[in-house]
Order: structure tokens, then sequence, then C-alpha cells
């Protein structure tokens, strides 16, 4: 049901009823994609330096950061001032339009900054087409999504703390009318008729921009990113397994000092 319709209480069976619930019928409402999944898959390069597609992608290139390994010998970039980010090379990013999509980040969280918004990966602005994963003030997995049909901040049921030393895959989708944002394998969803989905702009991963602060910077490690355009089936079962990080310090030069706050975000 498109969301206006959501808290209007139908009368008792009459004429205008009638033409309410005929209206609602005639309404187009997107079903999930039939077209084979397809996906892409992002990770850190140490001996690039950058974060690189493994399957035809463009990469993302770097400002900051620090090359660091899991346990595992997995690389990967950890984010430890602001601004530090990682920017997509081209304008040519998978969009999902109408189709189903997802959008699966594995990361590290080192901490959460005061009353900040955690930007993990956006493609778009708060102005316009937007596909967001983001860390509340309490180090909360939100989803933001905007589209043709309006915008849907969705939150994580997930009530663990991510700030535990351990990796977790996050995933922001849609699935028919529904959607979704997953921690670790638990779902929770929205039914919201969102329409296209299509930001424009260079994606971004750590932060929002290369002139943004704190209150907008990811800190922790970036393990991989995994788009999916297509027929996405709702997530139900644990996502795949994640590394695990190195208990060990990075023996790269220290970020530089971080700087103070300042209100607004996107």
């Amino acid at each position: 049901m498109n969301p206006k319709f959501r808290k209007f209480q139908l009368p008792a069976l009459g004429v205008l009823g009638t033409v309410i619930i005929l209206l609602i019928a005639m309404m187009p409402a997107h079903s999930a994609s039939t077209a084979t999944a397809v996906q892409y898959d992002w990770a850190y390069s140490a001996a690039q330096n950058r974060i690189v597609s493994s399957n035809g992608g463009s990469s993302f290139t770097l400002k900051g950061g620090t090359a660091v390994t899991s346990s595992t010998g997995q690389p990967g970039i950890r984010f430890t001032a602001a601004p530090s980010l990682a920017t997509y090379s081209t304008t040519s990013f998978p969009v999902p339009d109408e189709q189903d999509f997802s959008w699966m980040a594995t990361v590290s969280v080192d901490k959460i900054y005061p009353k900040s918004s955690a930007n993990i990966t956006q493609m778009g602005l708060w102005n316009g087409h937007q596909i967001k994963m983001q860390l509340d003030a309490k180090g909360v997995p939100q989803c933001v999504f905007n589209g043709t049909n309006g915008r849907l901040m969705l939150t994580s049921n997930y009530r663990s703390s991510l700030i535990d030393g351990k990796a977790h895959s996050i995933s922001c989708w849609r699935s028919g009318n529904s959607l979704g944002v997953s921690v670790d394998g638990t779902s929770n969803s929205e039914v919201f008729a969102i329409g296209n989905i299509t930001p424009t702009g260079k994606p971004t991963i750590g932060s929002k921009s290369a002139t943004a602060d704190s209150t907008d910077q990811f800190f922790g490690t970036f393990w991989g990113l995994s788009v999916t355009i297509g027929n996405t089936p709702t997530p139900s079962t644990p996502e795949p397994s994640v590394p695990e990080p190195s208990t060990s310090e990075p023996t790269s030069s220290p970020e530089p000092t971080t700087p103070e706050p300042t209100d607004g975000c996107q």
C-alpha cells in the first residue's frame, strides 16, 4: 500500500470507501525483480593503496586511512581521523532504478563520535535520491533510502554493540515493496513503495565528503563492499563469514588530528 494511505481510516461501506479502495488498487506497485542479479565487489588492495573491484568495477581513491591486516590475512583500511574516506573514481556506479538491490559492507567499529551519524558508505545527498548506510549516535546501524516516492530511514533491530573488536556485515536492501536493514543476518524491514532510486555523483566510503567533519566520520576498519542489483531475495539467513581483525596496532604513521565537530549533516 502506498504510504500516504497508511493512517487513513476507511469509512463504513459506502461510495467514498469504494472509491478509495478502487484508487488504491489502481496504483502501481513495485514487484520483485525478475532479472538475473548482478553482483559487484570491492576490497582494499595494499599493493595499489586503493579499494578495488574484483569483477570489473572502477576503484575507490583513498584520502587518509591506515592499512591493516586481519588475523586471517585479509587486508583492510582503517579510518582513524576526519576527514578520511574513499571516493569512487567515476560517476558510473551501478544504481537500482526500480530493481531489487542490496548494499552489504563488512566493517569493524572502533568508536562512535558523540552526537554523530557515522557514514559507512553512501551515494547521493539528503536533498536528492540517496542510498546511505550509517551508524547512529549509539552505534546502531541505519539505512537511508530516498526515491521518487519519498524517503525512509530504517534503524536496525540488532541490539548488541558493534564496538566489540569484531567484523560485522551490514546490509541495506530492497525486495519487492519492502526496504530492509540486516546486521549479521538479523533483519527488519518496512513496506514502503519508494519507486525509482537513482542517486547521482560519486559514492563514498568512510565519510560523506573530503571536507566533512567528525560528525560524519566512520571510525573503524572497512573490509569490503558488495552491491547486488536485480533478483535479490529478502535476507533470512546469516550473512557470509567476515574476517576477524588483528589485535596488533597498525604500523603506519598516525592520522592527522581530528577537527572539532560542527552542526549539520547530509
